[in-house]
């Protein structure tokens, strides 16, 4: 498994710092921050963030680097290679899950175990390289498609078994910010 190790450090400068940054990329669906980080920013502004997230990743990646990857944070959360993982698998499904409100009827989106994923599907192990990839590849791709959506599109609705309506708006409030 992961190593134990604590960084940074107790107290250290770099603490707070590290904690936000995996905080901003930790799993969580919707919380009322989303909520309120959506309340003030106007679509345009999600989208550019939604665009902005690979960059803000792969450097919160490089500033941690390849020799502390593994190193599980105090409070116990995922390391940061576990972190890429989910974020990549999460990006994969989350470009799926557009694409079905867009081109289906009555669409019903099914959150996923997200802590069985990561264990069935050995984010403690892999290389991240790939990952990384796969992120700036579902985030590209599917911005082609945000840019050519009409009023009508962003209005779409499926349900979301675990957030009730989902609309492509409600999509992006939550990826925005993942």
């Amino acid at each position: 498994g992961p190593a134990r190790a604590v960084w940074p450090p107790e107290g250290s400068p770099g603490r707070a710092l590290f904690s936000f940054l995996f905080s901003l990329f930790s799993p969580c669906p919707f919380s009322l921050f989303s909520f309120i980080f959506s309340l003030l920013m106007g679509r345009g502004e999600l989208v550019r963030r939604y665009e902005e997230g690979p960059r803000v990743l792969r450097a919160a990646v490089e500033r941690v680097g390849e020799a502390r990857l593994d190193l599980v944070p105090a409070d116990g959360s995922w390391t940061a290679r576990q972190v890429v993982h989910h974020v990549a698998d999460s990006e994969m499904t989350s470009a799926l899950r557009l694409r079905r409100l867009l081109a289906e009827e009555d669409v019903v989106i099914v959150g996923y175990p997200e802590d069985v994923w990561a264990k069935r599907l050995y984010y403690h192990g892999r290389p991240i390289a790939n990952s990384l990839a796969a992120i700036e590849a579902a985030r590209a791709t599917t911005l082609e498609i945000l840019e050519r959506m009409s009023e009508d599109e962003w209005q779409r609705a499926g349900t979301h078994n675990e957030l009730g309506r989902y609309t492509p708006e409600v999509w992006l409030e939550v990826y925005a910010r993942h």
